[in-house]
């Protein structure tokens, strides 16, 4: 008999390296030095944004799909390749090579950051039975927190005349990939008889889906949609946080502490959805991500249509906590409704949603361009929250079959 292994020495692991890979967080602080230098517009920055988190989505398809045919280290290694190779080349942009940066940063970095994110979730799953809430919101805590370290490391980079953004870029490119290495080397799936059997059952459906029967299933749509509205507020409202705080008074260096703040209340929001998750299941959470979500987007036009500014903290710190739920949910989620079988496709499926919310984001900077201002897009916002509501009414309306062992 094997002896049972501390799975905590590979949680560690898996949180070091997603606390190098969550840079696509840091856009409201690393496109400052592209605009200023190129005059690119808002519009053309937020699909770069867009672009960058379709392609973590297909990654995430991807990472579960090359797991199937290739070792979990090879796969990770290649993410670390696409991750270099696209920070290298989007440090080498200039006026007439915008599709430099779509490429290299959009394509390339968002494809090895989410192969990356679905191989080394789907390695440390196993070794937590029982406990999937709380791993899930650990990992996306050290994602989160990410943003606050690399976003203040980047703006003390940028501002360094012997540095730059081209040299932020390539670093972050090296930071990245170092990271990945290392977490090819160290993380693996337990060997039978390694993880100690929970307490009560995982599972919380009945059976495990595969990818095409969860496709199948309206509890797939609801979930997704209702993910898809929650995750564009937070994520419109990352990529255009740091504009929105100088609209209101704060010095750029301000701002960038508050970009560090959401953050940080972002990770906070992804420990606590974990816990809950665990203890309360998907009834009581996704609701009340779903309120939070709405009330933060309420609060965020009021500071702007009063030039609140103290309104403006409490509000970020809100859109933080809210937006931190999303991947958990999602994780937590989808391990959940569909079973730990097929887990690593149907995660990747379902953070298609992430793409729908960036989308959202390049909707939010088309208005903000159009507008002049960041009224019409928080409406935008607002609007997305309601839905979402409405569509976690109508999934916990549904009676098709038990879904969580939770409730």
């Amino acid at each position: 008999m094997k002896k049972i292994l501390d799975p905590r020495k590979f949680l560690v692991a898996g949180m070091a390296a997603f606390l190098c890979l969550g840079v696509m967080n840091t856009w409201s602080i690393l496109k400052v030095p592209l605009q200023t230098e190129f005059g690119w517009t808002a519009a053309q920055l937020s699909l770069n944004f867009t672009i960058s988190f379709s392609f973590f989505c297909i990654g995430g398809w991807l990472g579960s799909r090359l797991t199937k045919f290739f070792p979990h280290k090879a796969v990770l290694l290649g993410a670390a390749a696409a991750i270099l190779i696209g920070e290298w080349m989007t440090s080498h942009v200039t006026e007439s090579r915008l599709f430099y940066l779509y490429l290299g940063n959009g394509v390339l970095c968002g494809l090895g950051i989410g192969t990356a994110y679905n191989v080394i979730i789907s390695l440390l799953y196993p070794w937590f039975p029982g406990r999937t809430g709380i791993c899930s919101g650990l990992l996306m805590m050290a994602y989160g927190v990410s943003s606050l370290l690399l976003g203040t490391l980047a703006e003390t980079l940028i501002s360094m005349e012997s540095f730059g953004w081209k040299n932020t870029f390539l670093s972050f490119g090296l930071i990245m990939a170092a990271a990945l290495f290392a977490a090819a080397h160290i993380l693996r799936l337990p060997k039978e008889g390694e993880v100690k059997p929970p307490k009560a059952i995982e599972d919380r459906t009945a059976r495990s889906y595969t990818s095409a029967e969860m496709l199948r299933s309206p509890k797939f749509y609801l979930l997704f949609f209702s993910l898809v509205c929650i995750a564009a507020i937070g994520n419109s409202f990352f990529s255009f946080l740091r504009d929105y705080a100088v609209s209101l008074g704060f010095s750029t260096a301000t701002a960038a502490a508050l970009v560090g703040l959401c953050s940080v209340c972002n990770g906070i929001g992804r420990v606590l959805c974990g816990l809950s998750f665990d203890r309360a299941g998907w009834r009581v959470v996704m609701p009340v991500v779903a309120i939070l979500a709405i009330i933060s987007a309420a609060l965020a036009l009021l500071a702007v249509s009063a030039g609140l500014s103290w309104l403006a903290v409490i509000t970020i710190c809100l859109m933080g906590a809210s937006f931190g739920c999303c991947p958990v949910i999602s994780m937590s989620a989808t391990s959940a409704f569909f079973g730990p079988k097929h887990y690593s496709e149907t995660l990747g499926i379902q953070n298609f949603n992430l793409m729908g919310a960036s989308f959202c984001a390049s909707v939010s900077g088309l208005l903000i361009t159009r507008e002049g201002d960041f009224v019409s897009a928080l409406y935008f916002l607002l609007g997305l929250g309601v839905v979402a509501l409405l569509l976690i009414f109508v999934l916990k309306a549904l009676k098709e079959e038990k879904i969580s062992s939770a409730e």
